[in-house]
């Protein structure tokens, strides 16, 4: 396996998850509920889950790259993080679109979810990656 072929294997998930949130983010105008409560708590709903989800992805690809399970969840943390934070500042430039600090808050959750059902739950100290073989 090739190292850009190593790459993409190892990081290809979490970037284009990355791209579909910026892509979502940069509609001026997504689909709603009419009821405004029931829609409130979707598009927060599916906030949480988006950075869930991203978190897991980054933790995987981290722990691929050979660090530690600590190491790799803290480092997902932080990278989810930052993301959520640049999102919110992308969607301000964004016809329609407000970047809201509450939105870094509910994506907070939903990494801190993650990493929390990593630490605690899944045990990631357990978990086997498989080995890929030398890049030629």
């Amino acid at each position: 396996m090739s190292k850009i072929q190593r790459h993409i294997y190892q990081w290809g998930p979490a970037l284009l998850w990355m791209a579909a949130i910026f892509w979502f983010s940069s509609r001026p105008n997504l689909p709603g509920l009419p009821n405004s409560l029931a829609d409130l708590i979707l598009k927060k709903g599916l906030h949480m889950t988006a950075y869930a989800i991203l978190a897991w992805l980054l933790h995987r690809s981290l722990r691929m790259q050979g660090l530690t399970p600590r190491q790799a969840l803290l480092g997902a943390i932080i990278i989810a993080m930052c993301y959520a934070g640049s999102d919110e500042w992308h969607q301000y430039f964004v016809p329609h679109r407000h970047g809201q600090a509450m939105d870094v808050l509910i994506d907070s959750v939903g990494i801190t979810t993650t990493a929390l059902l990593l630490h605690f739950h899944w045990r990631p100290q357990r978990w086997r990656f498989r080995r890929l073989p030398p890049a030629q």
